[in-house]
């Protein structure tokens, strides 16, 4: 791959993921999700924050759902500082705060990230943080999508291979079709934005280091290792928990 590109992500600990709450048993889990998710409009794009260079995917996509989720329900989008997000990183993995020190590190995993992000918060600005809750969803396309929909983004946990990583370098979109996709080149954290269709075929784009990137629903349901759903409660404007339903019973319910 391209050596601006940095994965970072480690092989998931379903014991770790059991300990949060499981979107399953939230009253919201059997809606229907759109059958399109068209953001194009918003304008909003997901931050690098060292990416480029360092293993901090994982921190990287607490910072960009925080991104478009207040993009959609708090009317603008913040970035998380780039320091903040290299903090939460060398905290999790227990190395020096410093960028040579985080380079030599190999990633996280994502359950330790978000375990810390919920005791700390985020510090996005003075006087501003972000806390989340919570949720492991199965790995279906609807739950991503319902994912997708209603928090702004589904925190995905991804493989690539040597033909994905082929094709990035090309542009092409990013579809698997049951030919041999190669080695193993690595795990990234990540999330979907939108979607134009369900279908095997579909266009989704998810952020590939700061770009919305093409893929299919086919290849998705091919790499996807693990998937969460994260919500920035205190974010949400209140005129906006009156617009949307969904935030309504959310108003009422606990992720735990």
């Amino acid at each position: 791959m391209n050596p601006q590109y940095v994965n970072g992500l480690k092989a998931c600990d379903p014991k770790a993921m059991r300990q949060f709450f499981q979107y399953k048993n939230h009253p919201l889990a059997l809606r229907a999700p759109k059958s399109v998710l068209d953001r194009r409009a918003l304008n909003v794009t997901p931050d690098v924050n060292a990416n480029n260079i360092a293993p901090d995917c994982t921190a990287v996509q607490i910072c960009n759902s925080i991104k478009v989720f207040s993009a959609l329900y708090a009317g603008f989008g913040y970035s998380v500082p780039t320091p903040e997000t290299l903090r939460i990183y060398s905290t999790t993995v227990g190395c020096p705060n410093t960028l040579a020190d985080i380079c030599k590190t190999d990633g996280a995993l994502f359950s330790d990230i978000v375990s810390l992000v919920r005791r700390t918060g985020v510090k996005i600005a003075d006087q501003l943080e972000g806390v989340p809750d919570v949720a492991v969803l199965d790995n279906s396309i609807s739950q991503l999508a319902l994912a997708t929909e209603l928090y702004g983004a589904g925190s995905i946990g991804i493989r690539l291979y040597d033909r994905d990583e082929q094709d990035i370098a090309s542009g092409k979109m990013l579809d698997f079709d049951g030919r041999d996709s190669g080695t193993l080149q690595g795990r990234h954290m990540t999330m979907t934005f939108d979607y134009l269709g369900l279908a095997d075929t579909a266009q989704w784009r998810i952020n590939l280091w700061g770009v919305w990137y093409p893929v299919t629903t086919r290849w998705l349901q091919a790499r996807i290792d693990e998937t969460w759903a994260l919500m920035w409660r205190n974010l949400v404007s209140a005129p906006n928990v009156l617009q949307y339903d969904f935030l309504k019973v959310e108003s009422q319910f606990v992720w735990q």
